[in-house]
């Protein structure tokens, strides 16, 4: 033995005190004459690591409150729980993990989460027979996706959405597995087919909802020759700005101009120059659905006194005060105003016309799934038009083949389709027909993965901005 010195570890507290271990250790000569090393000091691996100053327990509690918590969070409990240490410390041991070992994955889920939105994107691949993490990729390239698959063999199932990059980088890393398309990405498409049918046909959507409310009864009405008001005239002038814009863009767009420049010269964006353009016509604005007064449940009280005799508005409100009106005397007033200039009470509000996603997604669900306004607005609909029928019949056969397993028709329906509004989300099908043929027989979907998407934006958002890949990754793949 050559000496002694004394090593100070941070331990787990005791009781709630931090504690710290005064070791002494123990130097030695090294007595082998070709020995590099003359003295050495004795090794504590079941207590703690070379040049350690924790003990090893105290380091495994720092990382599991690391990995739960991230580094800020994860301090601040720590603090509490008297084991002090700092942000960066807890990050730095996140850093140095290894990675866990994982078992071959066979049925392997993949999608790519964001990063920042419509600008960097990652992937992340999970084991959907143990329903976990198994790697995050960096970014969601075709050749990344593939290289990973030819470095972890054994894969047989491949669920994924309906992207052609990880369907190619699926077929290069690993042609033999079966490639399963994402059940809910083919509703989402089939939805935004129909969507897209729908587009530019706001006129028959606002009859079917005309057409629910019965006609009021048809009673001589003074004509109104009041001057339009300011608002109204305000209006007209920025219907008509909007007009001359539409059609600067539909002219622009048959001199053979791209969508991007005629968006830079005309200022609008590309979103709003493609839907003018689908559109056919000029989009009207949707008008707001009627607001009703507090005073609608008294129309027809008032309307009987008056015709009574009782003209007097200030009477008139007394005595729906006396029935619970809780109003002020003008819109008694108002009224009362109308009913002198020969006006009838204004007629029930129309049925607000639902958005063209919204009756896409009606026409997308079975009857048993809408309520009876629903059912009633979806066949006002289909009876205006037999496209509207048809879609309407293709979209609910295509969730029924996906609901019921049943392949047999896929031919059919994908013929069927490639004849009607839906022909574009046909050609998609058949192009993708080995992947969604998969997604009807077998049972493997990646909703799972999904799920595991919205864990890592709660551990990403958790990191206060401070997160990196390999810290993300870390995170993710420790957890699981």
């Amino acid at each position: 033995m050559h000496s002694r010195y004394r090593r100070m570890l941070a331990d787990l507290p005791w009781h709630g005190t931090a504690v710290r271990l005064c070791v002494e250790t123990r130097r030695f000569f090294c007595d082998a004459p070709d020995c590099e090393r003359r003295i050495f000091a004795e090794r504590l691996d079941r207590t703690t690591a070379v040049y350690a100053r924790r003990t090893n327990r105290l380091g495994s509690a720092l990382d599991i409150l690391a990995l739960a918590l991230g580094g800020e969070a994860g301090a601040r409990v720590a603090r509490d729980l008297a084991m002090r240490t700092s942000p960066d410390t807890l990050l730095r041991r996140v850093r140095v993990l290894p990675d866990p070992k994982t078992e071959p994955v066979r049925i392997l889920g993949v999608d790519d989460w964001a990063w920042k939105k419509r600008h960097t994107y990652g992937t992340i691949l999970t084991d959907l027979e143990r329903g976990r993490v198994v790697d995050l990729l960096p970014d969601r390239a075709a050749d990344t996706f593939a290289a990973w698959l030819e470095a972890h063999p054994g894969v047989e199932v491949i669920a994924r959405d309906r992207s052609g990059t990880y369907a190619e980088g699926a077929r290069r890393g690993a042609p033999a597995a079966v490639q399963v398309a994402d059940r809910w990405h083919l509703v989402r498409n089939l939805t935004d087919a129909v969507e897209r049918a729908l587009v530019g046909k706001s006129a028959l959507l606002r009859q079917a909802a005309d057409a629910l409310v019965p006609a009021p009864p048809q009673e001589p009405v003074a004509p109104s020759s009041a001057p339009p008001t300011r608002a109204e005239r305000a209006k007209a002038q920025r219907r008509a700005a909007r007009l001359r814009r539409y059609e600067e863009v539909v002219r622009l767009r048959r001199s053979g101009m791209s969508k991007r420049e005629i968006a830079r010269r005309v200022g609008l964006s590309r979103g709003t120059v493609t839907s003018w353009l689908a559109a056919g016509s000029f989009p009207e604005r949707k008008e707001r659905a009627p607001v009703g007064s507090i005073l609608d449940s008294y129309h027809a009280y008032i309307e009987l006194r008056f015709h009574e005799g009782c003209r007097n508005a200030a009477e008139l409100h007394r005595e729906v005060r006396a029935q619970g009106f809780t109003g002020s005397r003008r819109p008694v007033r108002d009224f009362v105003r109308r009913l002198r200039q020969g006006f009838p009470t204004p007629p029930a509000p129309r049925l607000r016309r639902p958005s063209v996603r919204t009756c896409a997604w009606w026409l997308v669900l079975h009857d048993d799934e809408l309520t009876a306004e629903q059912r009633r607005y979806v066949d006002a609909l289909t009876g205006l038009s037999p496209d509207f029928s048809l879609v309407r019949f293709l979209a609910q056969e295509f969730r029924r083949m996906l609901q019921e397993s049943d392949v047999n028709v896929l031919g059919a329906w994908v013929e069927a389709a490639s004849k009607s509004p839906l022909r574009r989300f046909a050609a998609g099908v058949h192009a993708d027909v080995a992947a969604v043929r998969a997604a009807i027989e077998l049972p493997w979907s990646n909703g799972p993965t999904e799920g595991h998407v919205n864990r890592l934006k709660t551990v990403k958002r958790q990191m206060y901005g401070r997160v990196g890949f390999d810290l993300l990754r870390a995170r993710l793949l420790h957890a699981a």
